[in-house]
């Protein structure tokens, strides 16, 4: 892990590095890049670190919840409730946008203060980090045409997933350590059922 120079910016890294945010890991990252995250970074071919830090909190506990109730969900299932934007006013930074108002998971409200604790210069505080390659994600930044159809391969899936009691879809009850440690997410296969580890939270 090193610090860049005052010549460095965030797509800068040299060969075999790539760029961690401390936003990331207040969203939860803990050195192992979520399956899901991998699988839509290789799919969509932008590099994982290009995702915003409420990107990929939203990615981690949407794999949270399928892990929670036995779901495999996977890119059709995010591609069917999400589309990715670029971000306005950060260059070759992705987010996640719902396509119908029903995301998978809910996020708290972002006009109250404090649900949206990364504030403005968060793509201003990162390290440089060697990884082993090769790894199956660009690791390279690159601007990308984001403009993808939605996808109904699994529509099934996704509404079983809307379908589930509301309370388990709660951001915070997915990032809460509670759930983390029950998921791939941490590293953990050990699995309780969901209303279990609901009422551990």
């Amino acid at each position: 892990m090193r610090s860049p120079t005052e010549f460095e910016c965030a797509p800068d890294g040299g060969a075999g590095e790539v760029t961690i945010y401390e936003a990331y890991l207040e969203a939860g990252f803990r050195g192992v890049i979520p399956s899901l995250i991998d699988e839509v970074s290789c799919f969509s071919g932008f590099c994982p670190f290009q995702l915003t830090p409420l990107t990929w909190k939203t990615l981690m506990v949407i794999q949270v919840l399928g892990e929670l109730h036995g779901f495999s969900i996977g890119m059709h299932e995010i591609l069917y409730s999400y589309y990715f934007a670029p971000l306005a006013n950060k260059d070759r930074f992705y987010h996640l946008r719902s396509r119908d108002g029903a995301p998978l998971v809910e996020e708290p409200l972002r006009c109250v203060r404090g649900n949206y604790p990364f504030g403005d210069g968060w793509n201003s505080r990162y390290v440089f980090v060697k990884i082993q390659e090769p790894v199956g994600y660009p690791t390279s930044w690159r601007t990308l045409d984001v403009s993808r159809p939605v996808s109904i391969a699994r529509e099934a899936v996704a509404k079983l997933i809307m379908g589930i009691p509301r309370r388990f879809h709660w951001v915070t009850f997915l990032v809460s350590r509670e759930a983390l440690r029950h998921s791939r997410v941490w590293g953990n296969v050990a699995r309780s059922p969901a209303s279990i580890v609901f009422e551990e939270y």
